[in-house]
């Protein structure tokens, strides 16, 4: 109102509308989009410092919503989204998308790689105030692992125990017949979980020096996570624990770091 009136826009008092109507028109705007899900998104900061320690049991990121904010552009697209699909069967579908809020602008995060075309949900993504839990609904089984077939063109896989004395597997589809070596596979498999392991814990900060950005620390687990997961999507089918777990984590790591550059842009006066 301060800056209508400063500019003169109430100056005509035969045409200009009263600073009353102005008032109400403005109240009836904000009440529709602030209780417009699908024209707001909140702005969320962290509540202080993350617990590192505890961070791969977290079930919730510790925020708190700060603003509102309108991107008339991301909400079009979600809504377009939203009515050429029934809704209930985008709300079961899972995100791979992270939003997030860096240096005042809002940007969308993909935790897989995207090929040009792909459809990406723009209804169920994981914001930084969301629970963790939704990663881990699908009921995986916890002692099996499904192998794919090594063949260059074969689509088939090989459900066993994770434990199993199976050591080469050749396949029976007669256009195939490829061996898979099940024993290199449970091998590199040992490896990759250790892979993991290092990666938490450079995210986490262990034996960080006053030196060392933390920010650079965690992208350095990051990196590890990303290439984590290219490789078990390489010969294991899904769902599979480790690449849920992958993918938690990645998710965890990306919102810190986030929270972290957000500290660090504030503490340079990135907000005024």
């Amino acid at each position: 109102m301060s800056c209508l009136e400063t500019g003169g826009f109430f100056n005509d008092k035969n045409s200009a509308p009263s600073k009353d109507d102005v008032s109400l028109l403005l109240e009836k705007c904000l009440l529709l989009t602030g209780l417009s899900k699908d024209s707001v998104q909140s702005v969320i900061y962290s509540q202080g410092s993350v617990d590192k320690s505890t961070l791969w049991d977290m079930p919730y990121m510790p925020v708190k919503e700060f603003a509102l904010a309108v991107y008339p552009d991301f909400s079009g697209a979600r809504y377009l989204q939203k009515t050429k699909k029934e809704s209930a069967t985008i709300a079961e579908e899972k995100s791979d998308l992270l939003l997030g809020y860096h240096k005042g602008t809002l940007f969308l995060q993909s935790l897989r790689n995207l090929k040009a075309g792909s459809g990406v949900n723009l209804q169920n993504i994981v914001g930084v105030g969301s629970s963790l839990k939704e990663l881990s609904k699908l009921n995986i089984p916890g002692n099996m692992i499904t192998y794919k077939c090594d063949g260059k063109n074969c689509t088939l896989s090989f459900p066993l125990p994770e434990k199993t004395g199976q050591n080469v597997i050749t396949c029976p589809l007669e256009e195939c017949g490829t061996e898979t070596n099940i024993w290199n596979r449970r091998r590199r498999i040992v490896e990759l979980r250790a892979d993991h392991e290092s990666a938490r814990g450079k995210i986490e900060g262990i034996g960080l020096k006053p030196e060392e950005s933390a920010i650079k620390k965690i992208d350095e687990g990051v990196s590890i996570l990303k290439y984590l997961i290219d490789e078990w999507d390489e010969f294991v089918c899904r769902p599979n624990k480790d690449l849920t777990t992958l993918e938690q984590d990645l998710t965890k790591a990306l919102l810190l770091k986030h929270i972290e550059s957000e500290k660090e842009y504030n503490k340079k006066g990135g907000w005024r």
